[in-house]
């Protein structure tokens, strides 16, 4: 079993965490996702 994280470790990994760029898998990226896909996709 491991130990906690001591308060200073999870505030780095919280920081860390926040720092990351949010992408919201709307309706405009899923229907590109689907056009890749079918662009892509082997016959």
């Amino acid at each position: 079993m491991t130990k906690p994280l001591d308060v200073k470790a999870t505030r780095d990994v919280v920081s860390d965490y926040l720092a990351w760029k949010v992408i919201v898998n709307g309706s405009d990226s899923i229907l590109d996702a689907l056009d890749v896909e079918a662009r892509t996709r082997c016959p």
